[in-house]
C-alpha cells in the first residue's frame, strides 16, 4: 500500500458555523477528588472550513445535567435558536442533533505531548439573523465550489419558539456544572 505524506492542515481558532452531529454520555475521574462523574460530549460538524483542513469534526463537554443558567443549559438555549427552556422542562439534548449553529473553538496542548494542539468547543451560539439560509445554501453547493463565508454582522439572533415538553425534574447546581 502506498501512501502520500501530507501537512496536517489545522482548523483556525475563533468562531465558526456548523451543526451538531452527536451527543454522547462518557464518565471521567475528578483528578482533585478522585470521584467518578459523568459528562455530556457534544460533536459538530462545522461547514465553514477551507478545503484544506483535514478534520471537520469538533468536540466540546459539559456536566451531564441541565440547570439554568449553566454551561449544558447555555449549549442547549443556542442549538434552540436563542429560545430557553423554563423550569420543569424536560429537554433531551438528542433531539438537537442536526441542528446549525455557531461554534467558538480554541486549541490547547496535549497533556501529555505539549507539542500537539487539539481543538474543543469553548462555546455555542444561537446562527445570527440571515445565517441558517446561507447555511443551507453552502451545503446544497456541488462538490469542488466553495461557497462564500457568510459576512459578520451585528444582526438580532433569530428567535424561536420554546421547545415544550412534559415536566422533568431539574437537578440542583454544583461546584462542576460550569465544566
Amino acid at each position: 500500500m502506498r501512501m502520500t505524506v501530507t501537512e496536517n492542515v489545522r482548523m483556525e481558532d475563533g468562531e465558526h458555523t456548523g451543526k451538531l452531529v452527536e451527543v454522547n454520555v462518557k464518565s471521567g475521574k475528578n483528578s482533585k477528588t478522585g470521584n467518578m462523574y459523568e459528562f455530556l460530549e457534544f460533536k459538530f460538524k462545522l461547514n465553514d472550513l477551507p478545503p484544506e483542513v483535514q478534520y471537520d469534526t469538533v468536540s466540546g463537554s459539559c456536566p451531564n445535567r441541565l440547570t439554568i443558567g449553566g454551561q449544558t443549559f447555555k449549549w442547549l438555549t443556542a442549538l434552540n435558536g436563542g429560545a430557553e427552556f423554563t423550569k420543569g422542562e424536560a429537554v433531551d439534548p438528542q433531539d438537537f442533533i442536526g441542528k446549525p449553529c455557531r461554534v467558538i473553538v480554541e486549541s490547547n496542548p496535549g497533556s501529555k505531548n505539549k507539542d500537539i494542539l487539539y481543538s474543543k468547543v469553548v462555546n455555542v451560539l444561537p446562527l445570527k439573523k440571515g445565517q441558517q439560509v446561507q447555511q443551507e445554501q453552502q451545503a446544497q453547493k456541488p462538490q469542488g465550489q466553495q461557497a462564500q463565508k457568510p459576512a459578520n454582522t451585528d444582526a438580532e439572533f433569530e428567535e424561536a419558539p420554546a421547545k415544550k415538553e412534559a415536566p422533568g425534574k431539574e437537578q440542583p447546581k454544583s461546584a462542576d456544572d460550569d465544566f
